[in-house]
């Protein structure tokens, strides 16, 4: 939520297709958005050795 929010701000104020600040914002997102990937692969993969281990205790 908080990077769809701060590329809607970024996006509102034009800031990220400014000269100066531009490629530290662009880079700031792209971090982001890497962040967010990642730790939703990090779930899937804890969800699905769960339930891995929950189909292993049934007989």
């Amino acid at each position: 939520m908080t990077l769809a929010v701060y590329l809607i701000v970024c996006g509102a104020g034009k800031w990220i297709g400014n000269d100066s600040w531009g490629p530290a914002l662009t880079g700031i997102a792209v971090a982001g958005a890497v962040h967010f990937l990642l730790v939703i692969g990090m779930c899937l993969k804890r969800l699905r050795r769960a339930y891995e281990r929950i189909a292993m205790r049934r007989p």
